[in-house]
């Protein structure tokens, strides 16, 4: 999992509905709208936009799960827990 819940620009983790952590938003003058942010943003964004697709498509068709990723799980669920289903024993 490297993009979703990532800040496209360091590995903080993000409500999935940001592109950017606050900090790096401040940092980098992206706390505007889209349309306003520079070139290189905007492509870097359309970058990260396809591997969070890419990712997304991967959990949807099985290839990946939640007991196969910890870190999905914990940001799915706030953490990873042991229950047996997601220790693959069901």
């Amino acid at each position: 999992m490297e993009a979703l819940c990532r800040c496209m620009l360091c590995p903080t983790h993000i409500a999935a509905r940001f592109w950017v952590c606050e900090k790096c938003a401040k940092a980098y003058d992206l706390d505007k709208p889209f349309a306003d942010w520079p070139a290189w943003a905007k492509q870097l964004k359309a970058d990260h936009q396809a591997m969070r697709r890419s990712e997304r498509q991967r959990f949807d068709s099985g290839e990946l799960t939640f007991s196969d990723s910890p870190e999905a799980e914990r940001l799915a669920y706030g953490e990873v827990n042991s229950d047996p289903f997601h220790n693959g024993e069901r």
